[in-house]
């Protein structure tokens, strides 16, 4: 039921959706480590989604550098 729900959250590129429903890298970062808990399969586009989302020349704050680092630490282990 919860997975269920958390992979409602997903939007077509990957990203989990913030209040907005469009995607966020905080949200996301939420999303996977609630699936992780769960020992729910984190999905493909998500995975993508985060690896490319270090690749955006963007500002980037301090937490969501936090998230974006533990994510991918994750994803190789």
């Amino acid at each position: 039921m919860i997975s269920s729900y958390l992979y409602s959250q997903v939007n077509s590129d990957g990203g989990f959706k913030d209040r907005n429903g469009m995607s966020d890298l905080y949200y996301t970062y939420f999303g996977v480590m609630s699936l992780l808990l769960l020992k729910e399969r984190i999905p493909e586009k998500t995975i993508k989604f985060v690896e490319n989302y270090k690749k955006v020349d963007t500002f980037i704050d301090i937490v969501n550098l936090i998230n974006l680092k533990s994510m991918l630490i994750l994803k190789n282990n």
